[in-house]
């Protein structure tokens, strides 16, 4: 027998000489509880969670460009198309989970405010063509003939 001694590697758990990496990590908790590792584990490596990810990355960029309203709408239906291809190929973690929700967040956002705007641009309108005042309906008609 040769002479092998285990080490305990925090994250890895016990491993002998050599560094062999197991399926998962071990939990560094304490007995009674339980941790992410213990209950599920994201595998990185498989197709299904890369569109998982690029559903999360579309998802966070639709909330972030939901101001401009056809960049975020566009990039919320490319994250929910890509949640769904995600699912339809296997993967139930919760990074596809987190895509859907900041997806539907900025397609949501992109409507509400592009609502808001379209309600800005007509009550301005109407404010404009029911204006008594002379002077100020002649400074926009000038304006507007250049």
């Amino acid at each position: 027998m040769t002479n092998e001694t285990a080490m305990l590697r925090p994250g890895f758990g016990i491993a002998k000489d050599k560094e062999i990496k197991l399926d998962r990590p071990v939990s560094t908790m304490t007995p009674y509880r339980y941790s992410w590792a213990d209950v599920k584990y994201e595998n990185d490596d498989t197709p299904a969670h890369g569109y998982a990810k690029s559903s999360l990355g579309y998802g966070v960029a639709s909330c972030l460009f939901s101001r401009i309203t056809l960049i975020g709408f566009i990039f919320g239906i490319i994250g929910l198309a890509k949640a769904s291809k995600a699912r339809r190929m296997g993967d139930r973690t919760d990074t596809r989970a987190a895509g859907i929700m900041f997806s539907i967040l900025g397609i949501l956002g992109s409507l509400i405010l592009t609502a808001v705007l379209a309600f800005c641009i007509i009550g301005g309108a109407i404010t404009i063509s029911r204006n008594p005042a002379p002077k100020i309906s002649e400074k926009i008609t000038e304006v507007f003939k250049d």
